[in-house]
């Protein structure tokens, strides 16, 4: 009697691991798209004419939005210093815009910075994309806007 029951609880163990084989694999915390590649590091130049520093970050809030940030600095005053906020979802095989152009600009200054709050669809990763320029004495700095990344994060 063990016997058998011993062989009827193998077959039960062996149905159940064949009829589940896609949860080895599924996506980490429900994901609704397996994880975006790891990020090549963007080398970006030290400076430019006026802009010295620039860079976007994204937080999980937990409540289903996220907050973008981001900055611009100058290396002096500058007539307009600028940054731009896009929030971009992993589709599973591209970052993909979803909101796009809060723009924060700021005059006579050497640095800008932009936050804004958003709800986001549950189950997928999420990440910033930044734009940063100065325009000082008719020059736009650097003359196609620099661009930032932030990091991912899964928002479940």
């Amino acid at each position: 009697m063990k016997c058998k029951l011993f062989k009827i609880s193998v077959v039960v163990l062996v149905l159940v691991a064949l009829a589940f084989p896609v949860y080895a694999n599924a996506s980490p915390s429900g994901a609704m798209t397996p994880p975006p590649p790891a990020q090549d590091e963007v080398i970006a130049p030290l400076a430019t004419q006026y802009l010295t520093s620039w860079s976007c970050f994204i937080i999980n809030n937990g409540d289903g939005t996220v907050s973008l940030t981001g900055y611009s600095q100058a290396n002096q005053f500058v007539d307009q210093i600028w940054v731009s906020l896009y929030l971009q979802r992993w589709d599973g095989s591209n970052w993909v815009t979803v909101s796009s152009g809060y723009k924060t600009t700021v005059y006579n200054s050497d640095y800008a910075e932009g936050a804004q709050r958003l709800s986001v669809t549950r189950g997928y990763y999420y990440r910033t994309m930044a734009k940063h320029q100065v325009i000082h004495n008719g020059v736009n700095d650097p003359s196609s806007p620099a661009s930032s990344y932030s990091t991912s994060v899964l928002v479940n």
